[in-house]
């Protein structure tokens, strides 16, 4: 017998499952791109390694991902109401960590633009130029709308699942289809 509730379809709860987990997949091309601009403009203008850009976010995701996986998981699974909120609740948890973990990055990144910026004169020749070239700017602003993408994409998800599958934001088919196919 097929349910008439949409939510409780298992095909459903894969998808989201996935929608949630894939924008950690993204993040790490971000990370990877701090990273390498630390090299070109300047290790020392970084308060932190570069390598620990990608190492930390990366492993930050990585738990993010598994707490989601895992969450989604039993969510998929199970029929015990109990057990279903505990789910959503790790689903949660996991989600949080990574809009924090975005936050922080968000954080190292201006202050390390802020940095560039009040040591302009210390910059060499080359990195001048890079930054004054406008297919940079227009790396950077569409790097920077692809982290704001994704921020909102998991801020919305947060919102999502906080009141559990089918809650009324995720019945919201215009939200949904906006901000879940970023």
């Amino acid at each position: 017998m097929l349910s008439n509730d949409p939510f409780s379809d298992l095909g459903f709860k894969l998808n989201m499952i996935l929608l949630t987990i894939a924008p950690a997949l993204l993040s790490a091309g971000i990370y990877l791109t701090l990273k390498e601009a630390t090299l070109v403009f300047g290790q020392q203008l970084s308060r932190v390694k570069p390598s620990f850009y990608l190492y930390f976010f990366v492993a930050a995701d990585s738990v993010s991902m598994l707490l989601q996986g895992a969450g989604g998981a039993i969510s998929a699974t199970t029929k015990d109401a109990k057990l279903m909120s505990d789910a959503v609740n790790i689903m949660i948890a996991g989600l949080v960590f990574q809009v924090f973990s975005l936050l922080v990055f968000a954080v190292l990144v201006v202050d390390y633009a802020n940095q560039c910026r009040k040591n302009f004169g210390q910059l060499s020749c080359r990195s001048k130029r890079m930054l004054r070239s406008i297919w940079f700017k227009l790396f950077v602003t569409g790097t920077s709308l692809a982290f704001l993408c994704i921020f909102t994409r998991c801020c919305y998800r947060v919102a999502e699942l906080w009141h559990g599958w089918g809650s009324k934001i995720m019945r919201q088919e215009v939200d949904f289809i906006i901000l879940d196919s970023e």
